[in-house]
């Protein structure tokens, strides 16, 4: 019991933006490597938001133990079963009296958005990830079915699932693409004109970032080759000019914008939000600034904002693949960029060669 109550104050600390830099880029770390940490802070992360009250921690505590204590008058105020019911409660403060009721209040909200009268089948939020339904573009199955039978690859003669957009992001082989684009499929295919169509191995999957690194498995693929762009070192500013490319369909398509605000969906520091047009498939796209340095992956829509999108920071999954001994060890991220004072074409043309549509296939 101490120990998760010890957890909880940590995710409340990170949260709150109590934690100093130091003690964050533990927090994270250990995050990135604790699959039972991340569920945990996931589950808190849901508790918080069921009250509407996520960024403000002191409100939240007090409204929360307004509300405690409300219930226990009522229990008092109840003679049958007040015995038993008081006894639930008794002796819990904080966060144990707040998840009761939490539990308690989401259940309820659950029952009546979903089981009862107009409330269901209302979006309850208003972000949407980017991963594309293939299935229900009927006008391309019959074509892509076929690509598939005259391929003699061993590539399923089905259509697939789901589709999305990854980048390459080392010469040998790594892929990084977002988590939910590939997380219920059994295989996954990349594909982009200079390389074909080459099978991926899933190798590291960070869920709070909903980002996973990939690995081509396939006997035919010897190396991209040198890649031309790298990580920028650098968060990016306000109102800095950027741009994406991405498969919302089969043939690759470029997106223009800036950065609209240093922060993602919901004050989510690990994100930024940009004024870019996206659509579904462009989930895991990579978004890049004016000089062709990797600065985002982009993740998902603002569905009641047009214009609004979402991008998780470069610079998060960087720290991720240097923090792990194991990734750093085997993955060679590009040091150099060769793109820069190039003209915005010339860029995309070498970059689209490195940048992959995903099929993910159950």
């Amino acid at each position: 019991m101490e120990i998760k109550k010890e957890i909880l104050e940590q995710i409340e600390s990170y949260f709150s933006g109590e934690m100093n830099a130091s003690e964050k880029v533990i927090f994270e770390t250990r995050l990135s490597n604790d699959k039972e940490l991340a569920e945990e802070l996931t589950s808190h992360q849901k508790l918080m938001k069921a009250f509407g009250l996520y960024a403000d921690r002191k409100n939240i505590k007090k409204r929360l133990d307004v509300a405690h204590l409300e219930m226990q008058s009522e229990v008092d105020a109840t003679a049958l079963g007040s015995t038993k019911i008081r006894s639930i409660f008794s002796g819990r403060r904080g966060w144990a009296a707040a998840a009761s009721v939490a539990l308690l209040v989401s259940v309820g909200t659950y029952f009546l958005m979903n089981v009862v009268g107009p409330f269901n089948n209302k979006d309850k939020s208003y972000y949407q990830e980017l991963r594309r339904d293939i299935e229900s573009v009927k006008s391309s199955q019959t074509k892509i079915i076929k690509e598939l039978k005259d391929d003699k690859s061993n590539v399923p003669v089905k259509q697939a699932s789901f589709g999305g957009t990854a980048i390459a992001i080392s010469a040998d082989g790594y892929i990084l693409t977002s988590y939910h684009v590939v997380k219920d499929v059994q295989s996954v295919y990349i594909e982009n004109k200079k390389f074909s169509r080459l099978k991926l191995k899933k190798v590291y999957t960070d869920v709070f970032l909903d980002l996973v690194i990939m690995k081509v498995d396939d006997d035919s693929f010897k190396t991209f080759g040198q890649l031309p762009y790298t990580f920028r070192k650098s968060n990016l500013d306000l109102g800095e000019k950027v741009f994406t490319l991405g498969y919302p369909k089969q043939d690759v398509v470029f997106g223009e914008g800036y950065i609209s605000s240093v922060n993602g969906y919901d004050g989510d520091t690990a994100s930024y939000q940009i004024a870019v047009p996206v659509n579904p498939g462009q989930s895991g796209g990579p978004l890049f600034d004016e000089q062709g340095n990797l600065v985002g992956i982009v993740s998902g829509k603002h569905t009641q904002n047009e214009g609004s999108a979402f991008a998780v920071k470069a610079n998060y999954l960087k720290k991720t693949i240097l923090s792990d001994d194991s990734l750093n060890t085997n993955i060679k991220l590009p040091k150099y960029n060769y793109l820069k004072n190039q003209g915005k074409i010339q860029m995309i043309k070498k970059m689209q060669d490195y940048v992959f549509e995903v099929k993910g296939y159950n």
